[in-house]
Protein backbone atom coordinates (compact mmCIF):
# COMPACT_ATOMS: atom_id res chain seq x y z
CA UNK A 1 0.00 0.00 0.00
CA UNK A 2 1.60 3.46 -0.88
CA UNK A 3 1.78 6.03 1.48
CA UNK A 4 -1.28 8.70 1.64
CA UNK A 5 0.15 12.12 0.24
CA UNK A 6 0.18 15.05 3.29
CA UNK A 7 -0.81 18.36 1.65
CA UNK A 8 -0.20 20.81 4.42
CA UNK A 9 -2.32 23.57 2.90
CA UNK A 10 -5.36 21.48 2.67
CA UNK A 11 -6.43 23.99 5.38
CA UNK A 12 -6.43 27.26 3.22
CA UNK A 13 -9.79 26.94 1.25
CA UNK A 14 -11.59 25.88 4.54
CA UNK A 15 -10.07 29.55 5.81
CA UNK A 16 -10.80 31.38 2.34
CA UNK A 17 -14.61 30.42 2.65
CA UNK A 18 -14.91 30.49 6.47
CA UNK A 19 -13.85 34.48 6.02
CA UNK A 20 -16.08 34.96 3.78
CA UNK A 21 -18.79 33.61 5.69
CA UNK A 22 -17.78 35.71 8.58
CA UNK A 23 -17.55 39.02 6.92
CA UNK A 24 -21.02 38.31 5.35
CA UNK A 25 -19.59 38.78 1.82
CA UNK A 26 -21.24 35.73 0.68
CA UNK A 27 -24.86 36.97 1.84
CA UNK A 28 -24.10 40.17 0.34
CA UNK A 29 -23.36 38.91 -3.08
CA UNK A 30 -26.81 36.63 -2.45
CA UNK A 31 -28.65 39.58 -2.43
CA UNK A 32 -26.95 41.34 -5.27
CA UNK A 33 -23.60 40.11 -7.41
CA UNK A 34 -21.25 43.26 -7.54
CA UNK A 35 -17.94 44.68 -8.33
CA UNK A 36 -15.30 44.25 -5.52
CA UNK A 37 -14.79 47.65 -4.96
CA UNK A 38 -18.75 48.13 -4.10
CA UNK A 39 -19.33 45.63 -2.07
CA UNK A 40 -15.97 47.06 -0.17
CA UNK A 41 -17.99 49.90 -0.09
CA UNK A 42 -21.05 48.75 0.58
CA UNK A 43 -19.51 46.75 3.82
CA UNK A 44 -16.97 48.77 5.20
CA UNK A 45 -13.91 47.14 4.15
CA UNK A 46 -10.30 47.43 2.32
CA UNK A 47 -10.97 47.61 -1.12
CA UNK A 48 -7.43 45.69 -2.15
CA UNK A 49 -7.80 43.08 0.46
CA UNK A 50 -11.78 42.40 -0.07
CA UNK A 51 -10.68 42.05 -3.87
CA UNK A 52 -7.89 39.69 -3.12
CA UNK A 53 -10.30 37.59 -1.19
CA UNK A 54 -12.85 37.54 -4.16
CA UNK A 55 -10.62 36.87 -6.55
CA UNK A 56 -8.83 33.87 -4.68
CA UNK A 57 -12.63 32.62 -4.21
CA UNK A 58 -13.31 32.87 -7.48
CA UNK A 59 -10.40 30.83 -8.48
CA UNK A 60 -11.34 27.89 -6.23
CA UNK A 61 -15.06 27.94 -8.31
CA UNK A 62 -16.41 29.20 -5.67
CA UNK A 63 -17.55 33.10 -7.15
CA UNK A 64 -18.02 33.68 -10.55
CA UNK A 65 -16.05 37.03 -12.51
CA UNK A 66 -18.97 38.41 -15.15
CA UNK A 67 -18.71 41.70 -16.44
CA UNK A 68 -17.30 43.14 -13.46
CA UNK A 69 -19.51 41.69 -10.88
CA UNK A 70 -18.66 38.54 -8.50
CA UNK A 71 -21.48 36.02 -8.55
CA UNK A 72 -22.23 33.20 -6.02
CA UNK A 73 -21.69 29.76 -7.31
CA UNK A 74 -24.83 27.17 -6.88
CA UNK A 75 -22.55 25.18 -5.21
CA UNK A 76 -21.78 27.89 -2.40
CA UNK A 77 -25.03 29.54 -2.42
CA UNK A 78 -26.71 25.38 -1.21
CA UNK A 79 -23.98 25.20 1.45
CA UNK A 80 -24.62 28.75 2.98
CA UNK A 81 -27.15 30.25 1.83
CA UNK A 82 -30.18 28.06 0.86
CA UNK A 83 -31.55 26.59 3.99
CA UNK A 84 -33.49 23.96 2.29
CA UNK A 85 -30.61 22.77 0.45
CA UNK A 86 -29.54 19.44 1.69
CA UNK A 87 -25.85 20.97 2.00
CA UNK A 88 -26.81 23.84 3.57
CA UNK A 89 -24.28 24.12 6.59
CA UNK A 90 -22.61 27.20 6.67
CA UNK A 91 -22.00 25.97 10.75
CA UNK A 92 -19.94 23.27 10.11
CA UNK A 93 -17.29 25.43 8.45
CA UNK A 94 -17.29 27.84 11.03
CA UNK A 95 -17.11 24.99 13.61
CA UNK A 96 -13.78 24.09 11.35
CA UNK A 97 -12.83 27.40 12.20
CA UNK A 98 -13.02 27.80 15.64
CA UNK A 99 -11.64 24.09 16.05
CA UNK A 100 -8.48 25.25 14.00
CA UNK A 101 -7.63 27.66 16.46
CA UNK A 102 -8.20 25.35 19.02
CA UNK A 103 -5.65 23.12 17.61
CA UNK A 104 -2.87 25.95 17.73
CA UNK A 105 -3.10 24.90 21.42
CA UNK A 106 -1.66 21.76 21.14
CA UNK A 107 1.64 22.17 22.28
CA UNK A 108 0.68 23.97 25.07
CA UNK A 109 -1.40 21.31 26.10
CA UNK A 110 1.25 18.66 25.76
CA UNK A 111 3.40 20.55 27.83
CA UNK A 112 1.17 21.11 30.57
CA UNK A 113 -1.47 18.41 30.27
CA UNK A 114 -4.33 21.34 30.65
CA UNK A 115 -6.39 22.59 27.81
CA UNK A 116 -5.80 26.22 27.36
CA UNK A 117 -8.97 28.65 28.80
CA UNK A 118 -10.89 30.39 25.80
CA UNK A 119 -14.32 32.12 26.69
CA UNK A 120 -17.09 30.33 25.65
CA UNK A 121 -19.39 33.02 23.59
CA UNK A 122 -23.09 32.58 22.75
CA UNK A 123 -22.02 32.67 19.07
CA UNK A 124 -19.29 29.69 19.71
CA UNK A 125 -22.26 27.53 21.70
CA UNK A 126 -24.96 28.60 18.45
CA UNK A 127 -22.04 27.17 15.56
CA UNK A 128 -21.18 24.21 17.43
CA UNK A 129 -24.78 23.05 18.28
CA UNK A 130 -26.05 23.97 14.65
CA UNK A 131 -23.06 21.61 13.90
CA UNK A 132 -24.00 19.51 15.53
CA UNK A 133 -27.02 18.66 13.67
CA UNK A 134 -25.81 19.52 10.53
CA UNK A 135 -23.40 16.36 10.89
CA UNK A 136 -26.53 14.08 12.24
CA UNK A 137 -29.23 15.80 10.11
CA UNK A 138 -28.25 12.61 7.66
CA UNK A 139 -28.09 9.61 9.43
CA UNK A 140 -30.37 10.32 12.11
CA UNK A 141 -33.50 7.95 10.71
CA UNK A 142 -30.93 5.22 9.94
CA UNK A 143 -29.82 5.16 13.89
CA UNK A 144 -33.26 5.56 15.08
CA UNK A 145 -34.30 2.73 12.47
CA UNK A 146 -31.61 0.43 13.62
CA UNK A 147 -32.77 1.39 17.55
CA UNK A 148 -35.92 0.23 16.27
CA UNK A 149 -35.50 -2.79 14.77
CA UNK A 150 -33.70 -3.96 18.46
CA UNK A 151 -36.43 -3.16 20.08
CA UNK A 152 -39.96 -2.19 18.55
CA UNK A 153 -42.26 -1.00 21.54
CA UNK A 154 -40.03 1.58 22.74
CA UNK A 155 -42.61 4.18 23.73
CA UNK A 156 -40.11 6.96 25.92
CA UNK A 157 -36.95 8.03 25.16
CA UNK A 158 -34.26 10.10 27.21
CA UNK A 159 -31.93 12.28 24.60
CA UNK A 160 -29.15 12.78 27.26
CA UNK A 161 -27.47 15.73 25.67
CA UNK A 162 -29.75 15.92 23.17
CA UNK A 163 -29.61 19.46 21.75
CA UNK A 164 -30.16 20.55 18.95
CA UNK A 165 -33.13 17.88 18.83
CA UNK A 166 -31.79 15.50 15.53
CA UNK A 167 -32.70 12.15 16.82
CA UNK A 168 -35.57 13.31 18.97
CA UNK A 169 -36.90 14.82 15.85
CA UNK A 170 -37.05 11.47 14.53
CA UNK A 171 -38.19 9.35 17.50
CA UNK A 172 -40.98 12.00 17.32
CA UNK A 173 -42.34 11.01 14.03
CA UNK A 174 -42.74 7.07 15.17
CA UNK A 175 -44.76 8.21 17.81
CA UNK A 176 -42.24 7.92 20.63
CA UNK A 177 -42.02 10.53 23.60
CA UNK A 178 -38.59 11.80 24.00
CA UNK A 179 -37.05 13.73 26.91
CA UNK A 180 -33.90 15.34 25.95
CA UNK A 181 -32.00 16.91 28.72
CA UNK A 182 -29.11 19.52 28.51
CA UNK A 183 -27.59 22.39 29.72
CA UNK A 184 -29.94 25.24 30.55
CA UNK A 185 -28.66 27.55 27.48
CA UNK A 186 -28.81 24.89 25.14
CA UNK A 187 -32.47 24.33 25.71
CA UNK A 188 -32.95 28.14 25.46
CA UNK A 189 -31.67 27.77 22.33
CA UNK A 190 -33.36 25.10 20.96
CA UNK A 191 -36.84 25.12 23.14
CA UNK A 192 -38.79 27.68 19.89
CA UNK A 193 -37.61 25.12 17.71
CA UNK A 194 -38.54 22.06 19.52
CA UNK A 195 -42.06 23.62 20.77
CA UNK A 196 -44.15 22.37 17.80
CA UNK A 197 -43.65 18.50 18.78
CA UNK A 198 -45.90 17.74 21.33
CA UNK A 199 -44.08 14.68 21.86
CA UNK A 200 -40.71 16.30 22.87
CA UNK A 201 -40.11 17.73 26.71
CA UNK A 202 -36.83 19.55 27.37
CA UNK A 203 -35.46 19.65 30.88
CA UNK A 204 -32.64 22.06 31.90
CA UNK A 205 -29.84 20.39 33.98
CA UNK A 206 -26.40 18.90 34.26
CA UNK A 207 -26.79 15.44 33.46
CA UNK A 208 -23.66 14.41 34.72
CA UNK A 209 -25.27 15.55 38.38
CA UNK A 210 -28.45 13.79 37.77
CA UNK A 211 -31.21 12.09 34.98
CA UNK A 212 -35.05 13.25 34.82
CA UNK A 213 -37.05 11.35 37.43
CA UNK A 214 -39.11 8.25 35.82
CA UNK A 215 -37.80 5.15 33.99
CA UNK A 216 -37.60 5.07 29.82
CA UNK A 217 -37.48 1.95 27.13
CA UNK A 218 -34.35 4.00 25.83
CA UNK A 219 -31.38 5.70 26.92
CA UNK A 220 -30.16 7.73 23.54
CA UNK A 221 -26.67 9.04 23.96
CA UNK A 222 -25.03 10.39 20.77
CA UNK A 223 -21.58 12.27 20.86
CA UNK A 224 -20.96 12.17 25.13
CA UNK A 225 -18.46 9.62 25.52
CA UNK A 226 -15.58 11.22 24.14
CA UNK A 227 -16.24 14.63 26.70
CA UNK A 228 -15.14 12.15 29.71
CA UNK A 229 -12.62 9.97 31.20
CA UNK A 230 -13.34 6.61 31.36
CA UNK A 231 -14.35 6.72 35.24
CA UNK A 232 -16.73 9.88 34.25
CA UNK A 233 -18.17 7.26 31.62
CA UNK A 234 -18.69 4.27 34.35
CA UNK A 235 -20.57 6.60 36.50
CA UNK A 236 -22.81 7.98 33.75
CA UNK A 237 -23.38 4.55 32.54
CA UNK A 238 -24.64 3.95 36.35
CA UNK A 239 -27.18 6.54 36.62
CA UNK A 240 -27.96 5.61 32.75
CA UNK A 241 -28.74 1.85 33.77
CA UNK A 242 -31.04 3.59 36.90
CA UNK A 243 -32.92 5.69 34.09
CA UNK A 244 -34.03 2.55 32.33
CA UNK A 245 -37.06 0.46 32.66
CA UNK A 246 -35.99 -3.10 33.37
CA UNK A 247 -34.75 -4.51 30.10
CA UNK A 248 -34.75 -0.89 28.64
CA UNK A 249 -31.84 -0.14 26.00
CA UNK A 250 -29.01 2.13 25.73
CA UNK A 251 -27.55 3.39 22.68
CA UNK A 252 -24.18 5.23 22.18
CA UNK A 253 -23.55 7.06 18.85
CA UNK A 254 -19.77 7.85 19.15
CA UNK A 255 -16.29 7.49 17.54
CA UNK A 256 -15.06 4.20 18.19
CA UNK A 257 -11.37 3.88 18.54
CA UNK A 258 -10.03 1.09 16.13
CA UNK A 259 -13.10 1.10 13.90
CA UNK A 260 -13.87 4.50 13.15
CA UNK A 261 -10.86 5.79 11.03
CA UNK A 262 -11.88 9.83 12.27
CA UNK A 263 -10.90 8.35 16.16
CA UNK A 264 -7.03 9.17 16.14
CA UNK A 265 -8.17 12.95 15.10
CA UNK A 266 -11.08 13.42 16.69
CA UNK A 267 -8.91 12.46 19.74
CA UNK A 268 -7.10 15.74 20.06
CA UNK A 269 -9.77 17.97 19.49
CA UNK A 270 -10.60 16.35 23.13
CA UNK A 271 -7.73 16.72 24.48
CA UNK A 272 -7.58 20.81 23.18
CA UNK A 273 -11.59 21.05 24.11
CA UNK A 274 -12.17 19.03 27.29
CA UNK A 275 -10.25 18.02 30.72
CA UNK A 276 -10.49 14.24 30.41
CA UNK A 277 -11.91 13.54 26.98
CA UNK A 278 -10.65 11.45 24.48
CA UNK A 279 -11.82 8.34 22.06
CA UNK A 280 -12.39 4.82 23.52
CA UNK A 281 -11.75 1.23 22.46
CA UNK A 282 -14.74 -1.42 21.60
CA UNK A 283 -12.99 -3.29 24.54
CA UNK A 284 -13.70 -0.11 26.77
CA UNK A 285 -17.10 0.20 26.08
CA UNK A 286 -17.40 -3.58 26.17
CA UNK A 287 -16.41 -3.64 29.81
CA UNK A 288 -18.19 -0.27 31.03
CA UNK A 289 -21.20 -1.99 29.75
CA UNK A 290 -20.59 -4.81 31.44
CA UNK A 291 -19.60 -3.28 34.40
CA UNK A 292 -22.90 -1.43 34.86
CA UNK A 293 -24.93 -4.68 34.42
CA UNK A 294 -25.57 -4.25 30.44
CA UNK A 295 -25.64 -6.85 28.49
CA UNK A 296 -26.50 -8.10 24.76
CA UNK A 297 -24.20 -5.02 23.70
CA UNK A 298 -23.47 -4.72 19.71
CA UNK A 299 -21.50 -2.12 17.74
CA UNK A 300 -22.90 -1.63 14.26
CA UNK A 301 -20.60 0.57 12.40
CA UNK A 302 -22.72 4.05 10.78
CA UNK A 303 -20.28 4.20 7.62
CA UNK A 304 -21.79 7.21 5.94
CA UNK A 305 -20.78 9.14 9.02
CA UNK A 306 -17.41 6.77 10.16
CA UNK A 307 -19.20 6.44 13.50
CA UNK A 308 -20.41 3.75 15.70
CA UNK A 309 -24.00 2.69 17.15
CA UNK A 310 -23.28 0.98 20.13
CA UNK A 311 -26.88 -1.22 21.58
CA UNK A 312 -27.17 -2.97 25.02
CA UNK A 313 -29.74 -4.12 27.41
CA UNK A 314 -30.44 -3.45 30.65
CA UNK A 315 -30.91 -6.26 33.50
CA UNK A 316 -34.23 -7.10 33.35
CA UNK A 317 -35.02 -5.86 36.70
CA UNK A 318 -34.09 -4.58 39.88
CA UNK A 319 -35.91 -2.58 42.98
CA UNK A 320 -37.70 0.17 42.59
CA UNK A 321 -35.81 3.59 43.05
CA UNK A 322 -36.21 5.26 46.63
Amino acid sequence: MSARKFDSRGWQELMAVASAIKLRLIEALAEEPSAAADLASRLGYDKRATEMLLLALEDLGHLRLEGGRFHLSREIADLVVNRESPVYAPNSILHQWNLIERWHTIPDVVRTGRQVPRPYTPERRQVFIRTMDDLTRDTAARVVELCLLRRADIVSVLDVGGGPGTYARVFSRHGIRVTIIDRPEVVEMIQPELEPHPGITLVPGDFNEDLPPGRFDLVFMGNIFHIYSPEENRRLLARTRDALNPGGLIAIVDLVRGRSTRAPLFALTMLVNTDSGGTWTEEQYQAWLEEAGFSGIEILDIEERDAQLILADAPGGWPDKE
